[in-house]
């Protein structure tokens, strides 16, 4: 089933993917941004979430989040399959003593399935996760979320695990990260509970949602299309171009070119932009970087400009390779 929040998000992606002006290396920058920030997030909830409860001190959130980054680089590594979901939840919350040698439990808890079926209920979701054909991409993410905290595979860190788990799924397929914060703690659990109870009495499904599932969905798709929009405003705030001048003669006419082509971010709706010389070996040229929240055929315009009014020369160009 695709929403028109999956459409707006896969609309914008399709532009980031596509636009000769974005750099690669901002998107990957900025992606691991948004995954850590859902990490420290994540992290910050199971604070709350103790803090309500009357537990102090516990758990100490520098080491959560150390211990939920190690999990994301053990997966990135090893992969999604029983052995390493099993691994993330020894890694996320080390030390029990009272889980099997996969790393599951082996004892009950209040919430999931039995204990007996939690080995093969990991298996059949990390077979799930890995047919990529089974779901589309979104959905796959969040229903790996679900089914985690459903089976409960864990003593403690389940929470956690089910959100880096959906995180893991989404950045595979080159979506940033769903951050959840950690003030809309009891929002996120409402929705969890209810998710959950619809789906033991077989109410709903990842393709046809209902009721609190359908509620969760809107939640996390919502956190995503923020994300991607984050995304994209950063890649247009940081696009670079390449100027190579000539026929500047003095620096009277050099400064002048730095100032008009500063001029094209002064522009409501705009961050700015820099102006940075890289080159100025000879007495009539300069190569120059041009950044910021501008267009390839806006910085052509100034050019044209003053190539018209001064009789200067230029040369322009997407900076490749650029961060």
């Amino acid at each position: 089933m695709t929403t028109s929040t999956i459409e707006r998000i896969e609309k914008i992606l399709d532009r980031i993917n596509t636009h000769p002006e974005y750099s690669g290396n901002v998107k990957r920058e900025r992606i691991e941004s948004f995954r850590w920030d859902s990490v420290k997030h994540s992290a910050d909830l199971e604070a709350r979430s103790e803090a309500e409860h009357g537990i102090k001190g516990e758990k100490n959130p520098k080491v959560v989040f150390r211990n939920m980054g190690a999990a994301w680089d053990y997966l990135a590594r090893y992969g999604i399959d029983v052995s390493s979901l099993g691994a993330i939840g020894r890694i996320i919350e080390p030390g029990s003593t009272k889980m099997d040698a996969s790393g599951f439990r082996r004892t009950e808890v209040n919430l999931g399935i039995p204990y007996k079926d939690v080995q093969f209920a990991m298996q059949k979701l990390a077979e799930d996760i890995n047919d990529i054909n089974r779901l589309p991409s979104i959905l796959r993410a969040i229903d790996a979320h679900i089914e985690l905290l459903k089976i409960h595979p864990f003593v403690d860190g389940n929470g956690r695990a089910a959100r880096l788990l959906q995180n893991f799924c989404l950045e595979q397929r080159g979506y940033p990260s769903a951050i959840i914060p950690a003030q809309e703690k009891n929002l996120y659990l409402g929705l969890v509970r209810g998710t959950i109870n619809a789906r033991f009495k077989d109410e709903s499904t990842a393709l046809q949602p209902v009721g609190d599932e359908r509620k969760f969905h809107d939640y996390i798709e919502g956190k995503i299309l923020t994300s991607v929009e984050h995304l994209e405003q950063e890649l247009r705030k940081r696009r670079i171009y390449e100027v190579h001048l000539e026929g500047l003669g003095d620096n009277g006419l050099f400064k002048t070119v730095k100032r008009v082509l500063r001029s094209t971010g002064k522009q409501p709706g705009k961050s700015g932009v820099t102006v940075n010389v890289y080159n100025r070996n000879t007495r009539n040229g300069a190569d120059l970087y041009v950044a910021g929240n501008v267009g390839i055929d806006e910085v052509e315009h100034k050019l044209m400009h003053l190539s018209d009014k001064y009789g200067i020369r230029y040369k322009l160009g997407i900076k490749k390779g650029c961060c």
